[in-house]
């Protein structure tokens, strides 16, 4: 005798209660998204304003920075606007298919509350 074949209608209702489950922690997957992405945002955007904020008082008081300071100042400026574009990228995607969320490449969406390529629901 071969192995027993389970009815395909048993599979079926296995995968679509699989997949409702799955739907419905998607919200909840999307706030710990959300989070994050606002979190390194808003420390992207921190250490900008340290960095002109440091120059500024600096100037404004009439020290002048030492030689090679412009440099590392245009390095960490760079490195810290990269990072966060590229954290962006990757961490703004569909819990349920993966695809980038962003309404475009350059702008987040931070209203959106559907996946545009799946329909699911993320709120």
């Amino acid at each position: 005798m071969g192995p027993k074949t389970v009815p395909t209608t048993v599979g079926t209702d296995l995968i679509e209660r699989l997949e409702r489950e799955a739907d419905r922690s998607i919200p909840i997957r999307f706030r710990v998204l959300l989070r994050r992405q606002k979190i390194v945002t808003f420390a992207s955007l921190g250490i900008l304003l340290l960095v002109f904020g440091v120059l500024g008082v600096s100037l404004g008081l009439g020290i002048s920075p030492p030689a090679g300071f412009g440099r590392v100042i245009l390095v960490v400026l760079i490195a810290d606007v990269l990072a966060a574009g590229l954290f962006l990228y990757v961490n703004w995607s569909c819990p349920r298919c993966g695809k980038y969320l962003g309404e475009s490449r350059w702008f987040p969406g931070w209203n959106i509350t559907h996946c545009r390529y799946r329909g699911v629901h993320l709120r």
